[in-house]
């Protein structure tokens, strides 16, 4: 089964696959048959959820969760406001939409990374004052490789320079949060993208076969984290594309206040079955968040 849209189908459900519809890639050069494919009309995204509680929702990056019907884009799934490619950056059209509309075609790929930092550090001050959450996908490393003229740098090769850019956007991001003073009240998840590569990869380049990307999109690659203002709980020694922020409206219970109000809005708003649970309880005592935050089962 392919990893990438179900994958981010599972993310922002809560639910397999199998139950959200979404089993396939959706592609506009890919057939008919990918062009068409969607998340299910029926499922509630945490943006959603999310939104329906109040919540300011921003996503920014690949949305893969369908394309060809505005029906199935983020804004008519729970986000606000939304800046990226609907699919992969390496598929035909390759085109930038702002809310529903297209704003750059082709795309200038070396400038995404930028770009996409920049629209989420405006979201983060528009959105200070008020819960929000952010959904931040960023297109690398997915092939085609592109950085910005700042980040290319002798014996770095291209991999390690997008890499490089990637990290420094993620930093500001988190530098940011450390200024508006939301560091200590907003709840921040990370994952590493694993697509875009076909058969053996050298070490350090995504995966070394497909069982491994296999094993890492079930989770291993995940972080959480209480207190994003802190990088190690952050990386952890890989880099992540995939970041959600999200910030609750007061500071002591934030972390487990927004996993208590998603999980419960999700349940109250659809009859099939949830596949996750709240890490609300983790998080509410100390040492078991530490837990989480680390990987440890």
């Amino acid at each position: 089964m392919p990893f990438c849209a179900p994958s981010r189908g599972a993310l922002l459900t809560g639910r397999y696959p199998f139950r959200n519809g979404l089993t396939g890639n959706p592609a506009p050069d890919g057939g008919p048959q990918a062009d068409a494919l969607a998340l299910d009309p029926g499922e509630v995204t945490l943006a959603r959820a999310l939104k329906g509680a109040g919540y300011a929702t921003g996503m920014v990056g690949k949305w893969r969760l369908g394309h060809r019907q505005p029906e199935s884009l983020p804004t008519r799934r729970g986000f606000d406001e939304y800046l990226g490619i609907p699919y992969s950056n390496d598929m035909r059209p390759v085109r930038l939409l702002d809310g529903e509309t297209v704003v750059e075609y082709p795309v200038v790929r070396a400038t995404l990374t930028r770009r996409y930092t920049e629209r989420a550090l405006r979201f983060l001050e528009r959105n200070k004052d008020r819960p929000f959450f952010l959904y931040l996908a960023h297109a690398l490393p997915h092939k085609p490789l592109a950085c910005s003229e700042d980040f290319y740098k002798s014996g770095a090769a291209l991999y390690g320079d997008a890499l490089a850019e990637l990290d420094r956007g993620v930093g500001r991001v988190l530098g940011r949060l450390k200024a508006l003073g939301l560091d200590d009240h907003t709840l921040g998840s990370a994952r590493l993208y694993q697509g875009g590569a076909r058969g053996r990869q050298p070490r350090g380049h995504r995966y070394h076969t497909p069982a491994d990307s296999y094993r890492l999109s079930l989770g291993s690659s995940s972080s959480l984290w209480s207190r994003p203002g802190d990088p190690q709980a952050f990386f952890r020694g890989r880099r992540r594309s995939r970041v959600a922020f999200c910030r609750a409206a007061r500071r002591r219970d934030s972390s487990s206040r927004c996993c208590s109000t998603c999980s419960g809005w999700l349940a109250a708003h659809r009859s099939g079955s949830i596949d996750s649970r709240s890490v609300s309880p983790a998080l509410s005592r100390s040492s078991t968040s530490r837990r989480y935050a680390h990987g440890s089962r």
